[in-house]
């Protein structure tokens, strides 16, 4: 039942992040899950952790599936008190699920798991464990070219002359860690030296030393 590694975007509702089989021998009614978890999302990133019976076996939650316990917030272990999960002899699937937040970090990861047969509450004798697979939270960035200078001329000798400009809008909180630049033209490195990409604070199209921040180490035309 556990999913395999995997990814999981921002502002996704009911993720699956784990999962497990119970096969009783008898009838059994199952009660309560201690769910053992690692990873580096926090509650910023995950919430609303609950239990769900997968009654068709899809491994997704669906509309014929069942929340099947209480709701958690993300911790070390999670308790879940479990809803309706009584009288039954056969196998039955189980997914842990959550929801992603719109602003959750873009990396950060979730492993949930069955450390021993003790944290599965049941009426029978329980045995076994679930190891979980790491998912990972993924961000989305666009990019446009607000921020281009327009068409324009710069004079010799001019420092940190404005060429290229572009917009990153994120969902989800992520870091911005290169870029690579296209470029086309006849100047050369005689004629233009010290690029780097500097964070327009302000928003204003120019660099501003006292204001603006350098982003990127420094390289050559066609580097």
């Amino acid at each position: 039942g556990a999913p395999t590694a995997g990814n999981h975007a921002v502002n996704t509702a009911n993720a699956v992040l784990s999962g497990f089989r119970i096969t009783p021998s008898g009838t059994i009614d199952f009660t309560a899950l201690t769910l053992t978890t690692s990873g580096t999302a926090t509650s910023s990133d995950l919430s609303n952790f609950r239990v769900v019976y997968d009654a068709d076996n899809s491994g997704t939650y669906n509309g014929g599936d069942t929340i099947a316990s209480s709701t958690n917030a993300i911790g070390a272990t999670i308790a879940f008190t479990v809803y309706g999960q009584t009288g039954f002899s056969a196998a039955r699937r189980y997914l842990v699920i959550a929801n992603v937040a719109a602003a959750g970090t873009a990396g950060a990861t979730f492993t949930g798991g069955i450390a021993a047969a003790g944290d599965v509450t049941t009426t029978g004798t329980e045995s076994g464990s679930a190891a979980g697979n790491q998912q990972t939270i993924t961000g989305t960035v666009a990019i446009d070219n607000t921020g281009a200078p327009v068409a324009g001329t710069v004079a010799g000798g001019t420092a940190d002359a404005v060429l290229s400009g572009f917009r990153l809008t994120p969902t989800g909180t992520i870091s911005f860690t290169s870029v690579k630049l296209t470029i086309t033209g006849t100047a050369t490195s005689s004629d233009l030296t010290s690029f780097r990409v500097a964070y327009d604070v302000n928003n204003n199209g120019t660099y501003e030393g006292g204001t603006d921040t350098i982003a990127s180490d420094t390289n050559t035309i066609g580097s």
